[in-house]
């Protein structure tokens, strides 16, 4: 995170909210976040914007066998590192 601190002076509050969504939503599995990066206009404008990450919340079983509901990206989902859990009727 030390790279976004000389980002820019005059996006200190936009950076700043960018650091605590990062924390709130992270694949449970590989740690996939948001990032940072710049939209870039016709006439050539870099202004700052946020890449989410594509997150699901899923009933997973984890490891030790217990049943949770977790964020997974859907990366994860696809290449089958998480087992879903069963619905009991």
């Amino acid at each position: 995170m030390a790279y976004l601190c000389g980002y820019a002076i005059g996006y200190s509050l936009f950076l700043y909210s960018v650091i605590i969504y990062k924390t709130m939503a992270k694949c449970y599995v590989c740690g996939k976040t948001s990032k940072v990066g710049r939209s870039v206009t016709f006439s050539g404008e870099r202004n700052p914007r946020l890449f989410k990450a594509n997150l699901h919340r899923v009933k997973a079983v984890l490891k030790d066998g217990t049943v949770k509901r977790i964020y997974v990206c859907t990366k994860c989902l696809k290449a089958g590192k998480v087992v879903k859990a069963v619905k009991s009727s």
